[in-house]
């Protein structure tokens, strides 16, 4: 064994070395500490309300009917060119009654100047929608933009009747509102069989309710129509049933003017609504007419719009759009499902929803 024999004044030493180790051991750690909770917060998302623009305002109905306590408000912000959702803003209401503000938020590097979007409030329970607006014209080129109210109508889902060609066997598939709720139904000989829409790959898929193995699946103009696990021959839809279709509840984007298509990006619609107003985009300025139809004919009256003065082109096209409309007698449905608006002079406006 080796035996240490230290002074005082070496044990001294030893203590004051022992305690500036001990010292930048703790100034070490601290600094640790530090940077680490630096990084920590460098990692936090930093929300900066400078790079967001705000639209607000509030969505209002006029009528006594309370709105239901689960009731949920949706205001959504879309592109005008594919309907696109670049913001939305989704409010449990629980129990709270109109009119209900809002104030939706998109990040400014999403948004174009001197573009027009279009912004839509819904009010749903379950997911299903009670009360709708119509689609609002917004530009923003400001980082806030007000509103005011936006006025919601009833939602009515728009009827709809195909009638199948089996191999020489006639069915019948369509949707009715009946009490305030959809219905699908499939209507073959003497069976009337409730159905219900169920997800798919592709096309439109309805399954029956209360009948096994039994459904009816759309694609494009052809069907297989399934009946207790008996398929049918090939279906084809028969277009003698597409002056069933409603206009009304959906919004129809133009894609012909009178044989001279459209000018690429410029936006063009119709929104027969169910008071009998006709409102949409005519390319540069917003429009609202009033409308009445019985069968195919239609008439649509003179109507008012705003002022604004885009390229010549544009207005040419809003002119010639106009024009026909005012001069519309009639309205069919293509074979591929679009909507043609035929004025006396036999021009027509083609358009898709």
């Amino acid at each position: 064994m080796i035996l240490l024999h230290f002074s005082p004044i070496d044990l001294k030493r030893l203590a004051m070395n022992g305690f500036q180790t001990a010292r930048r051991g703790l100034l070490l750690l601290a600094l640790g500490a530090a940077l680490t909770g630096c990084a920590m917060l460098e990692n936090k998302p930093v929300v900066n309300e400078a790079n967001t623009a705000t639209l607000s305002g509030s969505l209002d109905y006029r009528s006594p009917t309370a709105l239901p306590t689960d009731s949920v408000a949706v205001v959504e912000l879309l592109s005008a060119l594919d309907d696109r959702v670049l913001s939305a803003q989704r409010q449990e209401l629980e129990g709270k009654q109109a009119p209900v503000a809002f104030a939706v938020k998109v990040p400014v590097n999403k948004l174009s100047p001197g573009v027009y979007y279009r912004l839509r409030g819904t009010i749903l329970q379950h997911d299903r929608a009670l009360w709708v607006s119509d689609p609002v014209d917004v530009r923003l080129d400001d980082r806030t933009l007000e509103l005011g109210t936006l006025l919601l109508h009833p939602a009515r889902t728009a009827a709809f009747t195909s009638r199948l060609d089996c191999g020489g066997r006639s069915a019948t598939v369509g949707m009715v509102v009946e009490n305030n709720q959809d219905h699908f139904r499939l209507l073959l000989g003497d069976e009337r069989i409730e159905l219900r829409p169920t997800a798919s790959a592709s096309g439109s898929r309805y399954i029956g309710i209360g009948v096994p193995a039994t459904e009816v699946w759309f694609h494009g103009d052809k069907a297989r129509l399934t009946l207790r696990s008996a398929v049918l021959p090939e279906c084809s839809v028969v277009n003698d049933a597409a002056t069933a279709l409603s206009l009304q509840g959906v919004e129809w984007v133009v894609e012909d003017i009178g044989g001279g298509g459209v000018i690429d990006n410029s936006r063009a619609t119709l929104n027969f609504g169910q008071d009998g107003k006709l409102t949409g985009r005519a390319s540069c300025n917003s429009y609202t007419a009033a409308y009445t139809w019985s069968g195919n004919s239609l008439s649509i009256g003179q109507g008012a719009s705003t002022m604004m003065a885009c390229a010549p082109a544009l207005m040419d096209q809003e002119r010639r759009f106009v024009d026909i409309l005012q001069g519309v007698q009639r309205y069919e449905f293509s074979d591929t499902g679009a909507l043609v608006l035929v004025d006396g002079q036999g021009r027509k406006v083609t358009a898709r929803h």
